[in-house]
């Protein structure tokens, strides 16, 4: 690896001038974005023990949260290493810090991964339906943002059909888990005499 991969204080300057500069690009990344929950994630965790409603809603979306940052994780490494192997060779310094980014990325997924989990263990989570939201989320972050890091030396529409293709492989396997999944035994009415049954 390059020293340039580590950033010294120029880089980081360069950065928050990038950032004022064009916040919009910034605020609409999906990393920005993905941090900032796992951030509001920790902070409503604190807040959990205290308030009876912020409770109940962690525990109803945490399944779906550790999923969003599961998949924001392994993506990101993916991606990243997809990169350093195909463009090393031409563009050593830029591949190394996108694989560095990469590694970045998969260890806020897996703290918010984390966070969210040890809520989720809080109640009974529909890990079915927690994945089926969860890929829905990124199919509309696909479709909406169309993030910029996807288009990584021209490979946009390489990239976009290999995640496209990634979520329709994943929606492929929740549906056929939910279908073989056992149903939950109806109900037995009180009012039924026992021969009925």
């Amino acid at each position: 690896m390059h020293a340039s991969v580590v950033p010294g204080f120029g880089d980081l300057a360069g950065l928050l001038a990038f950032v004022l500069r064009d916040p919009y690009l910034f605020i609409s990344s999906s990393t920005v974005m993905t941090t900032g929950v796992v951030g509001l994630l920790g902070l409503l965790s604190l807040l959990s023990p205290r308030v009876a409603r912020v409770r109940r809603l962690l525990v109803r979306s945490a399944a779906t949260l550790t999923l969003v940052f599961v998949y924001f994780g392994i993506g990101s490494l993916a991606l990243s290493a997809e990169i350093l192997l195909r463009f090393h060779d031409a563009i050593p310094v830029e591949t190394e810090t996108q694989f560095v980014s990469g590694l970045g990325h998969l260890a806020v997924g897996a703290a918010g991964a984390f966070i969210a989990w040890r809520q989720a263990t809080r109640g009974r989570p529909r890990w079915l339906l927690a994945n089926a939201i969860a890929l829905l989320y990124w199919t509309l972050q696909l479709l909406i943002l169309d993030p910029p890091w996807l288009s990584f030396q021209g490979q946009a529409a390489l990239m976009r059909t290999a995640a496209f293709a990634s979520i329709a492989g994943l929606t492929l396997l929740t549906t056929v888990a939910a279908r073989r999944a056992p149903r939950p035994a109806a109900a037995v009415d009180d009012r039924m005499p026992a021969a009925a049954i």
